[in-house]
């Protein structure tokens, strides 16, 4: 799955759905990355090698409906996160896009964009289950002392001694 890590800014921007395309540089790191899903993807629905990366050449991949290209965008290097599926990855000039640079870049579309809540840390289920036992012992005493049985334990002791 590709993974692309995102500022803020634009991390809320895909999420509101007001930009559906990502961004990036022409550049090996994300060649090699982008040929390997592609090269997964082929191979998982066709059952057949895909083409090795020195003979891949790269212009416009379309992704059929049924594909399952998918990418992670993450906020940052934190752990809340985003699904989505890559529709379309198509080589276009970077001076017209949010990069704003000289040079060629992958425009990535993406689709059915969903966040996921990620998992509470178990440091943070602790201090939640002792809030919660805490809340619940305030509760019963409260409850003990509403019933009056703080002052019928009382005067038995008194009558006892």
């Amino acid at each position: 799955m590709l993974v692309f890590p995102l500022k803020k800014e634009w991390y809320e921007k895909i999420k509101s759905g007001e930009k559906t395309i990502e961004y990036r540089e022409v550049k090996e790191y994300w060649s090699k990355r982008i040929y390997s899903e592609l090269s997964k993807e082929f191979e998982r629905r066709f059952n057949t090698k895909f083409c090795s990366y020195e003979d891949f050449t790269f212009s416009v991949v379309k992704c059929e409906e049924d594909a399952k290209l998918k990418c992670k965008l993450r906020l940052g290097y934190t752990n809340r996160y985003m699904t989505a599926n890559i529709t379309k990855i198509v080589i276009v000039d970077g001076n017209n896009t949010d990069l704003h640079i000289d040079m060629p870049v992958y425009a990535i579309h993406l689709a059915d964009v969903k966040e996921i809540v990620p998992p509470k840390k178990f440091e943070d289920r602790i201090l939640e289950s002792v809030k919660l036992n805490q809340e619940s012992y305030v509760r019963e005493e409260k409850q003990f002392h509403d019933v009056g049985v703080d002052d019928e334990f009382r005067k038995r002791q008194k009558e006892n001694e």
